[in-house]
């Protein structure tokens, strides 16, 4: 598997034809796993799940269960998460938290 990291909307455009077989999307909140590295915002995800067709996309960058939501309500189907795991009291919990978070995204969980 091959996979991209995109950073604004010209890169994702560009990501279609590279022949990748999916693209990270962000950061998306600032994060100390990418130091000097701007966030994007969740303008970005949105202008994925809108153009990025059949290419999978993860949306990246200070996911955790506080937000999760706001990044599905945006379009990610997909999220990769390191901090909301690796500093978690119960990784587990969390990661379950989190797949259920993006597999039903009706379901709250974390503040409105």
């Amino acid at each position: 598997m091959i996979g991209l990291s995109t950073h604004g909307p010209e890169q994702i455009d560009r990501a279609l034809s590279a022949g990748v077989d999916y693209i990270g999307v962000g950061p998306v909140h600032e994060t100390p796993t990418k130091p000097g590295r701007p966030a994007v915002g969740l303008e970005l995800v949105r202008y994925a799940a809108a153009n990025a067709g059949a290419l999978p996309f993860f949306a990246i960058g200070g996911i955790g269960p506080e937000n999760v939501d706001a990044a599905r309500a945006a379009g990610a189907t997909r999220v990769a998460v390191v901090r909301a795991l690796t500093e978690a009291d119960d990784p587990e919990s969390v990661a379950r938290e989190l797949r259920f978070a993006v597999t039903l995204p009706e379901a709250r969980v974390g503040p409105a």
